[in-house]
């Protein structure tokens, strides 16, 4: 197969899954697949190789219910938690194939989004259950001491102030 034709089904694939996206992840979801730099510049952020950076992921980013541990969405904790087999995201355009490359992907998403997607410079983490646990203490508790006590004095803080 040449590359014409095979970047042609790739671009449907895509297309399709442009259309699942609209149906299905929060509005606005295009915003996060681009990023504006310095001087005004728009550079296309989805990269199919990354799994916290593809568009799967991007399109789900404040989505806290899909939530990987690390705070972070990612192209499996979105797959395994709506339930989307491999057969999907293929013929979707969000995951590659033998006879597709990541890069082929990354080309065919940013060709379908340039027309109707506004940049967005927005990283955005969710925060982790050890995130939470330091958020509810008095900011004293950690930064009193904090030269002295050292990381495990301050986890014994935390754990008095909780009890």
């Amino acid at each position: 197969m040449t590359v014409q034709p095979e970047l042609f089904a790739v671009q449907e694939s895509v297309k399709r899954g442009v259309v699942w996206l609209n149906q299905h992840a929060p509005i606005g979801w295009q915003w996060n697949l681009f990023v504006m730099a310095r001087g005004g510049k728009v550079y296309f952020r989805a990269r199919d190789a990354y799994d916290n950076e593809c568009a799967l992921a991007l399109a789900f980013t404040h989505r806290a219910d899909l939530v990987n541990s690390g705070g972070y969405v990612t192209f499996a904790s979105v797959a395994n938690k709506l339930n989307l087999d491999q057969e999907f995201l293929r013929t979707h355009g969000f995951a590659c194939s033998p006879d597709v490359p990541s890069k082929m992907l990354d080309i065919a998403w940013e060709g379908a989004l340039l027309t109707y997607a506004r940049p967005s410079s927005i990283v955005f983490r969710h925060p982790t259950e050890t995130d939470r646990l330091f958020a509810d203490l008095p900011p004293y508790h950690l930064s009193r001491f904090q030269n002295l006590l050292g990381w495990f004095n301050r986890i014994r803080l935390v754990r008095k102030a909780r009890v």
